[in-house]
């Protein structure tokens, strides 16, 4: 027998050969062949890595046995199962993968894959969150914050508890919303909301109509003041509601009421407006403490007549009383009677009166008065002062001066009739608007006799300039210095042209064209278009008032004898005319009569410079076309013929007459001097 083997890898084959040999050298041969595998070395995985593995929360795909999962052996092929078992705890669940390689020979290696997770889809709860709205109030000293002492609880081990604080202002009202978030370990999520509300104002309101201060309503007033409801309050923060208190003090004769009016608003903020009221409740009248009533007769011709007594006083009883006096004088015939009358009066206007009357005899008296009369009217106007200084004869060779008052008297020497003559100052500027005499007669039944004289100053017309003045260099000169005023002026007055159309200066531009334009326009002034022509002495008036002193508030006297044309000036113009622009009539008659050479019958006329430039503005912007005759044509022709005499200095060479005087505001700065 022989043995051999032969080794190949992990495998060894062993043969065994018998061998029967006869004594011939036969043989037989029985061969026995035995393999076996020597292998003691488990496989190794190709791709299998162990471990743990924690998948985390809900995971959508859980692990199984990988059929791809291969191992390695050394000696052969080798061969892998996979066995998997759960174990669950609570909301965990842990897989176990376990992998086991064997190879032929059993040698075995195991690789075994543990995978986590939790399934969890319930989410936590709060534990002392209480979701909802509250309102703070007004201006609340602690605000809400985060409350870090919130919890939470989960079905599945922890939860985690954030919070987020957002403001939105409206105005005075803040919202706090506190939004608590509670959070588990799969990410599940439940949140509480609280709100909060508040008002932040500190600002009070204020009263819509409601002045406070004192008021005194004076003596028994009818109606006493209550709590008005109509006042009115407004807030920055909403509305505000308005309460009233009454309250009266009353010391003596006199209430004190007071309203106080109270705005509040909802974060009760307040205002207060206090009003009060005084008045006196009084309806006793003083009493006189020393006046004693009665008559008494001073005899013929006294030297002194009494008057008012400065020494008279009363007494009231709700205060003091004041004492004023006055007296007045008649007479029947040549008996005089004086009756002073005082009167005893409250702070409540409760009076009471004692007369006392003082009668005398007296020779007879004659009196004048010299007035200023200021619009010529021939007329004492209210406002228009006594001339001092005036001196006034008597017939029977009396003479005297005004006093302060523009007044002088005279006593007559008996019975009879005299005249009352005003003498002529030595300034030859003074004009009589009355007669210069007055008669009068003493009686034995009129013992009185009253004159009264009106006279005016005046200046003669000046500060005139003609339209060529102002369309010539010298008037170019003026107008240059005050551009571009006069162009503005000019184009105010309704200015019209020979057509009717409005003449306007060029606003812009330079001077030069404008004044050429307006130079043109006055060359071209005729009467053809009364308009027209009116428009060329308004335009020169008006500069002349603007630029050379002239005044428009400086009456003018219209001679009552001048034409315009055919038509008496000043007759037409001191009437209505029926058009427009013909009422109130332009002229105003004095009391001074007028020539009548030219077949006029008037007395002189007074109007002021700037009623004439009006009424001449009025015409233009009525009536622009005047080429037929008629009331408007006449009417825009006197009033042209007045500007044209204003601007010549008063004589535009009518054949009767011009304006002849300018009266001066008053008598200041117009001396008087008699021989």
């Amino acid at each position: 027998c022989t043995s051999s083997d032969v080794v190949n890898g992990c495998v060894t084959t062993r043969t065994l050969v018998y061998t029967a040999r006869d004594a011939c050298n036969n043989t037989t041969t029985c061969a026995r062949t035995f393999t076996w595998t020597t292998d003691t070395t488990p496989p190794t995985f190709d791709n299998c890595v162990g471990g743990n593995t924690d998948l985390g929360c809900n995971p959508t795909v859980l692990p199984k046995c990988d059929a791809g999962v291969t191992a390695t052996d050394n000696c052969g092929p080798a061969k892998v199962t996979c066995a998997s078992s759960d174990v669950v705890n609570g909301c965990v669940t842990t897989r176990t993968l376990v992998y086991t390689a064997s190879d032929a020979c059993n040698n075995q290696t195991s690789c075994t894959q543990t995978f986590t997770w939790t399934t969890d889809t319930t989410p936590p709860t709060f534990d002392n969150c209480v979701s909802g709205n509250t309102d703070l109030g007004c201006n609340p000293t602690n605000l809400p914050v985060c409350d870090p002492g919130v919890t939470a609880s989960d079905n599945c081990g922890p939860a985690t508890v954030t919070c987020t604080s957002s403001d939105v202002v409206n105005g005075c009202v803040t919202t706090r919303t506190l939004v608590y978030t509670a959070r588990d370990a799969c990410n599940n999520t439940t949140t509480c909301a609280r709100t909060f509300t508040w008002t932040t104002d500190t600002t009070p309101p204020t009263f819509n109509n409601c002045v406070s201060g004192n008021t005194d309503l004076g003596c028994n007033p009818t109606n006493l003041p209550v709590c008005d409801p109509g006042v009115t309050a407004s807030d920055n923060c909403g509305p505000a509601a308005v309460t009233c208190t009454s309250s009266d003090v009353v010391n003596g004769c006199v209430t004190t009421r007071t309203l106080v009016y109270t705005a509040r608003d909802a974060c009760n903020n307040t205002t207060t407006c206090a009003r009060t009221f005084t008045w006196t409740t009084d309806t006793t009248p003083p009493t006189f403490d020393n006046c004693v009533s009665g008559n008494t007769d001073l005899g013929p011709n006294p030297t002194v007549i009494p008057g008012c007594d400065a020494g008279i006083t009363a007494s009231d009883n709700c205060g003091s009383a004041t004492v004023t006096c006055a007296f007045t004088d008649s007479s029947t015939g040549c008996s005089n009677v004086r009756t002073v009358t005082y009167t005893a009066r409250d702070a409540c206007g409760n009076t009471a009166t004692c007369t006392r009357t003082y009668t005398w005899g007296a020779a007879g008296q004659i009196c004048a008065t010299k007035y200023y009369d200021a619009n010529a009217n021939g007329v004492r106007d209210p406002g228009e002062p006594g001339i001092p200084g005036w001196k006034f004869r008597l017939s029977d060779g009396q003479t005297g001066f005004t006093d302060a008052n523009g007044r002088v008297c005279f006593n007559s020497t008996g019975a009879g009739t005299y005249t009352v003559t005003e003498l002529s100052p030595i300034q030859n500027n003074w004009a009589a608007t009355t007669p210069t005499t007055c008669q009068v007669t003493i009686s034995a039944s009129n013992c009185s006799a009253e004159c009264s004289f009106g006279n005016y100053c005046f200046s003669n017309p000046s500060r005139g300039l003609t339209i060529g003045y102002w369309r010539n260099k010298n008037g170019r000169r003026v107008l240059e210095q005050n551009d571009p005023a006069w162009r503005t002026l000019l184009n105010s007055l309704n200015l019209r042209k020979a057509d009717g159309s409005l003449f306007t200066v060029p606003t812009s531009g330079s001077f030069s064209n404008a004044f050429d334009a307006w130079a043109v326009y006055l060359q071209g002034a005729n009467a053809t278009n009364m308009a027209y022509m009116l428009s060329a002495q308004l335009g020169a008036t008006s500069l002349n008032v603007a630029f050379n002193g002239l005044s428009d508030a400086t009456t003018i006297i219209v001679p009552g004898g001048v034409k315009s044309g055919s038509t008496c000036l000043v007759p037409f113009l001191s009437t209505t005319q029926a058009i427009v622009c013909g009422a109130p009539p332009l002229l105003t008659l004095t009391g001074q009569p007028g020539s009548s050479a030219c077949g006029c019958n008037s007395n002189n006329g007074a109007t002021t410079i700037g009623n004439l430039r009006n009424r001449a503005v009025c015409l233009l912007g009525t009536y622009n076309v005047t080429t037929s005759a008629g009331t408007p044509r006449t009417y825009e022709e006197c009033v042209k013929n007045l500007l044209d005499m204003i601007n010549n200095n008063g004589n535009n060479g009518s054949p009767c007459g011009g304006l002849t005087q300018y009266v001066n505001p008053s008598s200041t700065n117009c001396p008087i001097t008699f021989p």
